[in-house]
C-alpha cells in the first residue's frame, strides 16, 4: 500500500538483524485521515460492562446491587489513581495535557460510569427500579409489569 517503508536495519549485539520502519507521506496522510474520522463519528462500541448490564436482570435485585457496589469501588479507585497521575504530571507542569488528553477523556468517562453505578444501586435498594418477577409457563416465558409509574423507565 505504500503507507511505511524501511529506513534502516539495525543489529543489537547478538540479536537478529532488525528492520526498522517509517510512515511514507501517504501513510502519514492516511493516519491523520483515519484518526480525523474516529474522532468525528461516534460509533455503536459494545464493551462488556454494556453487554452485563443489559443482562442486570438475571442476578436478582441483592446480587446486582452487590456487584455494582463492588465495580463502583473498583471505579473510585481507578478515579482517585488517576486524578494523582494527573496531578504529577499534567497538574505539575511536567508534562503538557494534551499528551495526557486520553487518561482525562478516560476519566470523564469513569466518572460518568461512577454516578451511573451509583444511581442505578440506590433505584435497587429503594425499589424503584421494577424488577418484575419472571416465570416460566406452559406458553413461554412470562413477567410481571410494573403496577405504578415509579416502576417504569426513566
Amino acid at each position: 500500500m505504500g503507507w511505511i517503508e524501511p529506513v534502516e536495519t539495525a543489529r543489537d549485539g547478538r540479536r537478529p538483524e532488525r528492520t526498522v520502519y517509517a510512515t511514507t507521506e501517504l501513510g502519514q496522510g492516511e493516519f491523520v485521515r483515519w484518526i480525523d474520522e474516529l474522532l468525528r463519528m461516534p460509533v455503536a462500541e459494545y464493551p462488556k460492562f454494556m453487554a452485563a448490564v443489559s443482562y442486570l436482570g438475571a442476578l436478582g435485585p441483592d446480587r446486582a446491587a452487590e456487584a455494582l457496589v463492588e465495580r463502583a469501588g473498583h471505579l473510585a479507585q481507578r478515579i482517585e489513581e488517576t486524578n494523582t497521575v494527573l496531578a504529577d504530571t499534567v497538574g505539575s507542569g511536567k508534562v503538557p495535557r494534551l499528551f495526557m488528553i486520553e487518561t482525562e477523556c478516560a476519566l470523564h468517562a469513569w466518572e460518568a460510569e461512577l454516578a451511573w453505578t451509583r444511581r442505578t444501586i440506590a433505584e435497587i435498594r429503594d425499589g424503584s427500579l421494577f424488577w418484575p418477577k419472571v416465570e416460566q409457563t406452559e406458553r413461554g416465558w412470562t413477567w410481571s409489569a410494573p403496577t405504578s409509574p415509579e416502576g417504569t423507565t426513566r
